[in-house]
Order: C-alpha cells, then sequence, then structure tokens
C-alpha cells in the first residue's frame, strides 16, 4: 500500500500545481513534504489507562500513563511504530505498522482547503495495528490498535517535518501470557493520549526534485 501511494505521490508531482492557494504560498497541498523520502517522528505524551472490564489481581481504576514513541514514515504516508505505554503497575510494548490514508487521498483529487493547518490536520488521520507487549508480573502479549490525527504546531516549511500535537487512543485487547496459560489474562485496556511529537525528514529526496514550480495568488 506504501509504494502504491508513492507512486501515486510521484506522478501528482509531475502534474499541473493545483489551484487553491495555501497560506504559506504553496498551492498544491504538499506544504514541502516531498523535500524528504522518509520521516521520523518522536512524541512523548500522556494518558489515561482506562479498563472496561475488572480482572481478578488487577487493579480495574483509572491510572495515568506516561507514552513515548517513535515512527518511521516513508514521504509520510506508512511506517512503522515501537512505542511504550507505562503506568504505576505495568509497562506496555507496542510494534506495529501506520497508515494515513487521507494524506495520498486527498491530495490526489485536489481536495485541499489551501490552508496549511487545516489541510495537514484533516491529512494527518492515522490508524496504526501491532502487537501489544505487556509486562504484569509476567509477559503477555495481545493485539492492539489506535486511531488519531495531529495538529501542526509548526508547519513542515518552517522546520523540518513539522512539531505537532498529537490526539489519538490506543485499544489492547485481553492479554494471555505467553509462557503459562495457567495465569490469568491482564485485561483489555484504553489509552486516550495527548503528545508532542517532533518529525525529521531524513534522506533528502529523489522527489524534490520531480516537484513543479508552484503556484501563488
Amino acid at each position: 500500500m506504501a509504494y502504491v501511494a508513492l507512486c501515486a505521490l510521484s506522478a501528482l508531482a509531475w502534474a499541473p500545481a493545483s489551484r487553491a492557494s495555501a497560506d504559506n504560498g504553496v498551492g498544491d497541498g504538499l506544504y514541502g513534504r516531498l523535500r524528504h523520502d522518509f520521516f521520523v517522528q518522536v512524541g512523548v505524551g500522556a494518558g489515561a489507562r482506562l479498563i472496561p472490564e475488572a480482572q481478578p489481581g488487577f487493579p480495574s481504576e483509572p491510572s495515568w500513563a506516561l507514552l513515548v514513541d517513535v515512527r518511521a514514515r516513508m514521504t509520510g504516508v506508512a511506517g512503522i511504530v515501537v512505542g511504550t505505554s507505562t503506568t504505576r503497575t505495568n509497562t506496555t510494548l507496542f510494534l506495529g505498522s501506520e497508515v494515513r490514508p487521507l494524506y495520498p487521498a486527498l491530495v490526489l483529487q485536489g481536495i485541499i482547503t489551501g490552508r496549511a493547518r487545516a489541510d495537514l490536520t484533516i491529512q494527518s488521520l492515522y490508524i496504526e495495528l501491532g502487537a501489544a507487549l505487556r509486562f504484569v508480573g509476567t509477559l503477555r502479549t495481545s493485539f492492539g490498535w489506535g486511531i488519531g490525527f495531529e495538529v501542526p504546531l509548526v508547519l513542515p516549511q518552517q522546520f523540518s517535518q513539522g512539531v505537532w500535537l498529537r490526539f489519538g487512543v490506543r485499544h489492547l485487547r485481553e492479554a494471555r501470557s505467553a509462557r503459562d496459560l495457567g495465569v490469568s489474562a491482564a485485561p483489555a485496556e484504553w489509552i486516550p493520549h495527548v503528545s508532542l511529537a517532533m518529525t525529521l525528514g531524513v534522506s533528502e529526496g529523489r522527489f524534490a526534485g520531480w516537484e513543479p514550480p508552484r503556484t501563488r495568488r
């Protein structure tokens, strides 16, 4: 999927620039994202650990969680996620993949507002899927997924690939022990969270040189 999206974005770079003009002078809705082939994003934030159904031996009340993650994406479309969430009772390691489908879909169809912050926020919608390794006395594994979006605090053209405020929620299914099936399962949990994320552009790109001149009003 990432390969198809990248090919499509490359084709877009050859096309005439969009009629819409952006508030930073860029008229195609890309806002400098093709200047780099790869993005590396580091995020730090906090959230709440919510457990809908209590399990014997596990605390059921909500608790605060500290979240740290690193994301690597190809041209901002799809990539991998490595993240941790830590509460006073346990630590969880999340390993998964991420895709941002609205970015290529809306840009390719020319569905842009011409306002950088609005477009970047809408196009930042992401979905993540992966495995959660939960350390609660013993190692337990489960499936996890998440969804969220980001609001740009600093635009990509102002600093590398931008600084963002991320709003998301991650769901971890009931986790069973990886070694001892006789150990009770850790309960399913939800983690709504807010993070500050810095995105760096890596490997200045082959795509950047293919972009056509921008249109301005």
